[in-house]
């Protein structure tokens, strides 16, 4: 769990772009969120961005290697141009 008081940069960006598009104030979605005024538009609009978030990090996590072996990979790789890597590992060019 989070620590109490620590702001959650990802939560914050999607209230902002939710009270942008319903016209309202980022206060105003907060307290939707927490119950303390009834609003279904907001929610339909907060659900929608949170999903669409949700699965764009699983596409990204799918695209970029986390494991350790390929962080290994990617740590070693020569910096530079494609011949220049090339030339590094003895590859005729």
């Amino acid at each position: 769990m989070d620590k109490k008081g620590k702001r959650d940069a990802h939560h914050a960006s999607i209230v902002q772009k939710v009270a942008e598009i319903a016209g309202v104030s980022e206060r105003y979605v907060y307290m939707v969120l927490k119950g303390d005024r009834v609003n279904d538009n907001i929610m339909l609009v907060y659900m929608e961005l949170e999903e669409g978030a949700n699965k764009l990090v699983a596409a990204v996590k799918k695209l970029v290697p986390f494991e350790p072996k390929d962080r290994e990979l990617i740590m070693n790789y020569a910096p530079g141009t494609e011949a220049d890597r090339m030339k590094a590992e003895g590859i005729a060019v």
